[in-house]
C-alpha cells in the first residue's frame, strides 16, 4: 500500500435512511425481547427467536425449535435455521423462567400463610423462634410441596427464605 492510500478520508455510505432502518429494527428486536420476558409466551416474537439464535447450542436447541416447529406449524416458527435455534433456546429459559416464578409464588404463598398465621399466635412482647414460626405454618398448611420446601428451609438454618439470597421483592406500604 502506499502513503496516499492511507491519507484517503474515510467515506461512510450508509445512508440516513439505512441508520433509520437499523436504529428501528435494534429497537423492535430490543421491545420484542423485553415483551417476550415479561409475558412468557409459548413462542415468541420472530425478532426474539432470531435473537436468541446467535446463542443457541447447535444442534440441541435445532432439534427442540424443530420439534417445536412441528407442533406449532411454519406460522409460528418459520422453516429457517435461525428461527428453529432461537426457539430452542427460548423453550429451555422458559422453562428455567417459569420454574423461578413457581418457586417465588410458593415463597411468596408461605410467607402470606404465616402472617396470618401468627397475626393471631405472636404478641408484641413475645419471642418466637424460626423453628416455632415453621411449625406454625406447617400446621396451617396443605400444600405437600411447600411443607417439603419449609421443612428443607428448616433443616438448614443458613438457608434464605427466597429463591436468591434477599432478592425477594419486598411489598410496599
Amino acid at each position: 500500500m502506499s502513503d496516499e492510500q492511507d491519507d484517503e478520508p474515510y467515506e461512510n455510505t450508509f445512508s440516513l435512511e439505512d441508520l433509520r432502518k437499523e436504529v428501528r429494527r435494534q429497537w423492535d428486536s430490543r421491545n420484542a425481547l423485553v415483551k417476550a420476558l415479561k409475558e412468557l409466551p409459548e413462542i415468541p416474537d420472530w425478532r426474539v427467536l432470531k435473537l436468541l439464535s446467535h446463542a443457541a447450542k447447535f444442534p440441541e436447541d435445532g432439534e427442540i425449535g424443530k420439534g417445536l416447529q412441528r407442533q406449532h406449524g411454519f406460522d409460528a416458527i418459520a422453516p429457517r435455521v435461525e428461527y428453529e435455534m432461537g426457539a430452542g433456546l427460548w423453550q429451555r429459559l422458559r422453562a428455567g423462567l417459569i420454574s423461578d416464578a413457581d418457586r417465588l409464588t410458593l415463597y411468596e404463598t408461605a410467607l402470606r400463610k404465616l402472617q396470618e398465621a401468627v397475626a393471631g399466635y405472636v404478641h408484641e412482647d413475645r419471642k418466637v423462634s424460626a423453628e416455632q414460626l415453621i411449625g406454625i405454618l406447617i400446621s396451617t398448611v396443605d400444600d405437600k410441596e411447600l411443607v417439603r420446601a419449609l421443612r428443607a428451609g428448616a433443616d438448614s438454618p443458613d438457608a434464605p427464605l427466597s429463591p436468591t439470597e434477599g432478592d425477594a421483592p419486598q411489598s410496599t406500604p
